[in-house]
């Protein structure tokens, strides 16, 4: 649910400040609004999070080297604090990066020599010193090889030509200088770059090992990287004030009504006044929800497209409901709901210690399995196999509908189930506008509307549709009900009794049919989703079936097609309703009920001690 929100000043004395706002730091309750007003001067902000951002590097950095496959027998370290291991660690990460970079220069150094081979430096240092004749080296463009004057040369040596480049040596007793020719000036050659390269490589290996060893401390690390992000957190708070007013402070911002009393007492005694004042008209307050079981979960879904208005209803039930319905439904079998199952188990297991937020999802994927499961148990669906197997074909004789059949009354029946889903799906969100509007917003004409159109949707759908319970389609009746639902949707779409808002909101509100009918059609790529699935499953069966009918090496073939068919499937399956189910829910539900553009609640705690 989405808690009611208090704004509150708060003043203090400036010389117990940073002590006060330990506290608050340590209730985890305050949401800090900084000063945004131009009558009184801000505090420079002075908060740094370079220091925090750095050791998180680090700790990155140490568990890359832990999870790599390659070996490297650690090599110890020895340092008597974390401050201190995190400074030496810093250095070591300095000399790899710097290593690394080295041997780069080097690889392409190397890449440039080898065109003149192999061959010592100092021994053409030696001829020259020894025979008073000048080695150089020359690279020449192709076009201009031919026309090249050698004259000055005692000798000339063509190594190596290119396409586009010709390369010589020339000896001469004196030095050359040779137009449209560059000279190469060696320093070192391939065998000194060899040996440098092997050293750093070797020098890289023993830093990786001593990086390596702190493994054994990379919880500290990270501690040390969270004690520096409350740090931050503190200066960026401790900064949002307004400059001293004289011998006083001044805050503001938000706490939940129900944390206020925390608040109050954790600086009760402390020279402090906290006093709830009245937001301006048209400030936001922030959105704080707070959700536990079933809700808690859906929460999960909700944050992940987008925070809700303060005014909106908290959606986290409805989604999360709804999204299990879509996803059993697009998955459409049970054989992968239970694949789907043992994956997850698998990972809960793995996990000792879950956060809050992984609990949620493993949750959340368990549920979402069981629903898969069930649905396959109503339409008989496992693997696809539900006419020819012994097992998964009789699990249960009643079938709601054969997901995996073309013939033309299943896909109605299809057909129609995905557009009562979409039905009462926006009705729903409509119902839920409509209560908001009236309890929350005290808005009392815009609800006719709402309702109006929750009447039409199925009254347009008994009239065009088939008989439905009894009700023939086409009857006057009905018309009449469109007429009349149509008029109370223009007389009441602008919420207001000005003739010329009443026209302009009338048509506008009409228009929305056009928006309701396509909506709900939306809901059918539920339908085709899961019958894609289905027979995409149904055609890797019949070239399994037809490979193992040939007996033999085929039997083993058929199998490793079918395990990889259904494997590929069921990504697919699982892309396709995780990202259609919550399209559902964020387009076509959403846009009917909630308003979303919230602000986030971000009270200043202390991360150490969650």
């Amino acid at each position: 649910m989405i808690n009611r929100m208090k704004k509150i000043l708060l003043i203090g004395a400036e010389k117990s400040k940073e002590e006060i706002i330990k506290k608050i730091q340590k209730t985890g309750v305050l949401h800090i609004e900084p000063y945004k007003g131009s009558v009184l001067k801000k505090q420079t902000d002075k908060s740094d999070l370079t220091g925090a951002e750095s050791i998180l590097s680090l700790y990155k950095l140490v568990c890359r080297f832990e999870e790599e496959k390659k070996e490297v027998v650690p090599s110890g370290v020895s340092f008597s604090t974390t401050e201190e291991g995190i400074s030496i660690l810093k250095t070591l990460d300095e000399d790899l990066v710097s290593s690394t970079e080295k041997v780069q220069v080097l690889i392409n150094e190397k890449e440039d020599l080898s065109v003149w081979g192999k061959f010592s430096i100092d021994d053409i240092k030696d001829i020259e010193k020894r025979s008073g004749i000048f080695v150089q080296f020359w690279e020449v463009p192709a076009k201009f090889a031919d026309t090249v004057d050698f004259s000055g040369a005692a000798e000339v040596f063509e190594i190596k030509h290119e396409a586009m480049r010709h390369y010589f040596i020339t000896f001469s007793k004196s030095k050359l200088h040779i137009d449209n020719c560059l000279e190469e000036r060696i320093e070192k050659d391939l065998i000194q770059i060899e040996s440098e390269i092997e050293y750093l490589k070797k020098h890289s290996a023993d830093l990786i090992a001593k990086i390596k060893s702190f493994s054994s401390v990379k919880q500290d690390i990270y501690k040390a990287y969270i004690t520096a992000l409350d740090r931050y957190n503190f200066e960026k708070a401790y900064y949002s004030s307004v400059e001293a007013l004289g011998d006083v402070f001044v805050y503001q911002g938000w706490v939940p009504e129900k944390e206020l009393s925390v608040l109050e007492k954790a600086v009760a005694l402390d020279p402090v006044s906290i006093s709830s004042i009245e937001p301006e008209p048209d400030e936001v307050p922030p959105t704080f929800i707070r959700n536990k079981k079933f809700s808690g979960v859906g929460q999960e879904l909700v944050e992940f497209y987008d925070t809700p208005s303060y005014k909106d209803w908290d959606p986290s039930s409805f989604v999360f409901l709804s999204f299990i319905v879509f996803f059993a439904m697009i998955m459409g079998d049970g054989g992968y709901g239970i694949v789907l199952f043992l994956v997850t188990l698998y990972a809960a297991i793995k996990v000792k210690k879950p956060g809050v937020k992984a609990k949620r999802m493993l949750a959340m994927a368990f549920i979402l399995s069981i629903a898969t499961i069930g649905y396959g148990v109503m339409t008989g669906s496992f693997f696809s196999v539900t006419e020819s197997n012994p097992v998964f074909g009789k699990l249960l004789q009643f079938k709601l509908f054969n997901s995996g059949s073309v013939d033309k009354e299943t896909l109605d029946n299809m057909m129609r189930v995905s557009v009562l889903i979409g039905m009462v799906h926006i009705s729903l969100s409509l119902f839920l506008k409509t209560l908001r509007l009236i309890f929350s917003e005290r808005s009392f004409i815009v609800p006719f509307a709402n309702i109006a159109w929750i009447v039409a949707i199925w009254t347009f759908f008994f009239f065009y549709g088939n008989s439905f319970a009894g009700i023939e389609s086409g009857q006057e009746i009905q018309k009449y009900i469109l007429y009349c639902c149509g008029g109370v949707v223009f007389l009441t779409s602008a919420g207001s009794i000005n003739p010329l808002k009443i026209f302009a909101g009338g048509l506008l509100g009409l228009y929305n049919g056009v928006q309701f009918f396509s909506d709900v059609l939306s809901y059918l790529r539920i339908f085709a989703l899961g019958l894609s699935g289905a027979l995409i499953a149904q055609t890797f069966n019949n070239i399994a079936s037809s490979m193992s009918d040939l007996g033999g090496i085929f039997i083993a073939l058929a199998v490793i097609i079918s395990i990889l068919g259904h494997l590929l499937n069921l990504g697919l399956s699982i892309m396709s309703a995780v990202i259609h189910g919550l399209r559902l829910n964020y387009l076509e539900y959403y846009r009917w009920s909630f308003d979303g553009g919230g602000k986030p609640y971000k009270p200043l705690k202390s991360l150490l001690e969650q």
